[in-house]
């Protein structure tokens, strides 16, 4: 996973940008005081093909789709880039509908403690996307090692 964002950050998101992220896991961070909180942790999935650019295109650089000027999604502001620069657009090409609810139905059993139910469903994610994906490894590594038994008081979040 390319990208990976705190509630913190995902909050500061344009609604479209945050739509484009999937949570992958609640954690708790230990503070300096000691004190811990719980905190969800979210993924930007990019797809690892890359989409073809103009010769003279920069980095960062808006690419308007053919039809419509980069100064028309530029004023426009963030939240059109979500919808009309190809580079956006394009980088989670492949990351299907299919992928998305799988993923979903596999990380609700593991929230729930039903790790041998999420096992089976996070192996189906991780082949459903091409090359994998790193956060279900992630968590399968996770249930393997636990042996498939959540401790207990299991809350949904380690």
């Amino acid at each position: 996973v390319p990208l990976l964002l705190s509630t913190a950050f995902l909050d500061l998101l344009c609604p479209k940008a945050r739509e484009r992220c999937r949570k992958i896991d609640t954690v708790r961070f230990v503070a300096q005081d000691g004190c811990s909180e719980p905190d969800t942790i979210f993924a930007f999935d990019i797809n690892d093909s890359s989409h073809p650019t103009p010769p003279e295109h920069m980095v960062g650089e808006v690419v308007a789709p053919v039809e419509m000027p980069k100064e028309a999604i530029m004023d426009k502001g963030v939240e059109m880039m979500f919808v009309m620069d190809q580079d956006v657009v394009h980088a989670q090409d492949g990351i299907t509908q299919e992928f998305h609810v799988a993923w979903r139905a596999a990380f609700q059993d593991y929230s729930s403690g039903r790790w041998d139910r999420a096992r089976s469903t996070l192996a189906d994610v991780d082949h459903i996307r091409p090359g994998g994906d790193g956060p279900a490894r992630a968590l399968l590594a996770f249930l393997d090692g636990q042996g498939l038994k959540p401790p207990p008081g299991w809350t949904g979040c380690r």
